[in-house]
């Protein structure tokens, strides 16, 4: 263990020697996710809120730690307002919290590129597709932050000396790590990922020493807290009631060739259907790796043992994959931010140099290869929420029209039941259509859409009417359910909106009738 007594290692003192970083983490910040945390637009699941739901079925599909979260944030209430000014300070400290975390491991030295990390970290566009639920956007940063406290507190349990000290931080760790895994399922690949990285630096830095007999039980012994923590969310889990949510989510159930088959797929869309942000990161960073490791000219067992690291941080970043047996959900993809951002910035440090021709094309080459790919990501970010602006402009003058043709044709006031029967497919401008043709699932995601099926046409009518209530300040219900199967076969007969005769009053509801 490298000896840092007499350096400063407070994180207050250290970003008050590099406010560079702090200051390009809260402009990225700002200018990429200011609009969406202040943003007024209705997304799915939102209307719940709005109509005064709270956190919807967490308990059930075994995020109880982001409940909680919830609640200790006073967010149990809609305020869009509060939660992106929430989340646009947790975010930041996030990534602020892992680039002090990895300087730390690496011995109070520079084994990153802390401004390529930021870059690639921030403008990860999986960030649009997590913020886009602007219920849960301060819960998910703020877990971030507990998360690289948690690693922080493992790497550092090996510099106390009191029993005690180390006993209350293994104890906090713990609780640390559970709570995050509670939030979300997919922090399991995301700790992964971080540890394996920061392995990689502590081996690089001799934080652990580079003796394999000292380095290797150290490093089991962090990944044994975390599956003692996640051993313990799993135990938790049988205190809340489920309902098959997860289950339903995996591949392996389709046998074992499909999942195999379908891991392969995932694979292949990392270099395919998400090229622009994953796969070419990558072989770039291999292929920078290389190059460093012949330069450096240092033993075989170090470069082997730094590649293995390497491909275990890769492997993390599937874990996800693995588990599910198939590609998980975009928004899933947690680990990709700082598993790009960590690998990148780590592939792309180099030492400073006096050859100065050297140094000039090195930058060069770095910049060739990054800026590109950040700048897409950045652009594609936005677009999503851009994408997403336009949708709800769309969906709220849809709701405003079904409103009035509900106020023109009702008999009665006190009658609130509606049937919603077919789809609207959102109708934008091809500014916004182009940013929806990256394959994101939830853009553009309309309540008058999101569940539909066709053995179920009626299914929007309640994510419909929630968000004409949102909208409209309305109090319509979903009709019963021993009511549907007469309001469908009447809304066969009818002609979709917005044809006279699209919206009707049928005994005590209303039948709308999207489409056919």
């Amino acid at each position: 263990m490298k000896n840092q007594k007499n350096k400063k290692t407070d994180i207050l003192f250290f970003y008050q020697t590099h406010l560079g970083i702090l200051l390009v983490s809260v402009i990225l910040t700002v200018l990429l996710y200011y609009q969406q945390a202040f943003s007024l637009s209705v997304q799915v699941d939102t209307e719940t809120l709005i109509n005064g739901g709270h956190s919807l079925n967490w308990l059930q599909i075994g995020r109880f730690g982001l409940h909680y979260l919830q609640e200790f944030l006073t967010l149990w209430h809609y305020d869009p307002f509060f939660s992106g000014f929430l989340m646009l300070i947790f975010f930041s400290c996030s990534s602020l919290i892992w680039v002090y975390l990895f300087y730390y491991v690496s011995g109070y030295e520079w084994l990153i590129n802390p401004y390529i990390f930021l870059a690639v970290y921030m403008t990860s566009p999986i960030w649009a597709s997590q913020f886009y639920f602007s219920l849960q956007q301060a819960g998910i940063s703020l877990a971030f932050c507990l998360l690289s406290i948690a690693v922080f507190c493992q790497f550092h349990w090996f510099t106390l000396k009191s029993n005690l000290a180390r006993i209350l931080s293994l104890f906090l760790t713990i609780c640390l790590l559970v709570l995050v895994f509670s939030c979300y399922q997919a922090f399991v690949a995301v700790f992964a990922v971080a540890v394996s990285f920061c392995l990689l630096l502590a081996y690089r830095s001799s934080y652990f020493e580079r003796d394999l007999r000292k380095f290797i039980p150290n490093s089991l012994l962090i990944i044994a807290i975390g599956i003692i923590s996640l051993f313990i969310y799993f135990l938790l889990l049988k205190l809340y009631p489920t309902d098959g949510y997860l289950d339903g989510m995996s591949y392996w159930d389709e046998g074992i060739r499909e999942a195999l088959k379908n891991l392969y797929q995932s694979i292949k869309s990392t270099f395919h259907s998400y090229r622009y942000y994953y796969g070419p990161f990558i072989i770039i960073g291999l292929i920078s790796i290389g190059l460093k490791a012949i330069a450096r000219r240092e033993e075989t067992q170090y470069i082997i043992v730094e590649f293995l690291l390497i491909l275990i941080m890769i492997m993390s970043n599937y874990l996800m994959f693995l588990y599910l047996g198939g590609t998980p959900l975009f928004r899933a993809q947690l680990s990709v931010p700082l598993f790009t951002g960590a690998f990148l910035s780590y592939a792309f440090k180099y030492k400073k140099t006096s050859n100065t021709n050297w140094r000039t094309v090195t930058k060069g080459i770095i910049a060739c290869s990054l800026v590109f790919p950040v700048m897409l990501n950045a652009k594609t970010t936005l677009s999503l929420f851009y994408a997403d602006e336009m949708r709800d402009v769309r969906d709220r003058f849809l709701a405003q029209q079904i409103n009035q043709e509900i106020q023109k044709i009702s008999s009665d006031s006190n009658i609130n039941s509606i049937f919603i029967y077919g789809k609207r497919m959102v109708e934008l401008n091809p500014a916004a259509t182009e940013a929806l043709n990256l394959g994101v699932e939830m853009f553009p995601s309309s309540d008058f859409y999101w569940d539909w099926r066709p053995e179920s046409p009626g299914a929007v009518s309640g994510r419909g009417s929630a968000y004409i209530n949102a909208v409209c300040g309305t109090r319509y219900v979903p009709i019963p359910q021993d009511k549907v199967d007469q309001a469908t076969q009447t809304a066969i007969t009818m002609p979709s909106f917005p044809k006279d005769g699209s919206v009707i009053q049928f005994n005590d509801y209303y039948i709308v009738k999207l489409s056919d």
